[in-house]
């Protein structure tokens, strides 16, 4: 879809993925080994749409990163970083009834 003009490209762009880039943020800052050039440019992306997106917009998409929609990433069982749509409580994942 070309751009309307309402917005930048760039928020038209990052929008979809902003919930992505704020897990993938904090799963890079949790970790001893991240690179932390990713970690720089994890938040260059973000405080780039955050300056130039609508207050309106950043509530809405930051509000829904706070209550957990979107999913988050994960490590799958050959240590490679995965997305995925649901959240999973970790409890639930270690319970081995």
């Amino acid at each position: 879809m070309p751009p309307t003009g309402d917005e930048p490209l760039v928020v038209t762009i990052l929008n979809p993925m902003v919930d992505k880039l704020y897990s993938l943020l904090y799963h890079l800052e949790t970790k001893a080994v991240s690179d932390p050039t990713e970690i720089e440019s994890c938040k260059g992306l973000l405080f780039s749409w955050l300056k130039v997106a609508s207050a309106e917009s950043v509530a809405a998409r930051l509000w829904d990163v706070v209550e957990g929609k979107g999913g988050e990433w994960f490590l799958d069982d050959e240590l490679v970083l995965r997305w995925r749509k649901e959240w999973v409580d970790s409890s639930q994942i270690l319970d081995t009834d």
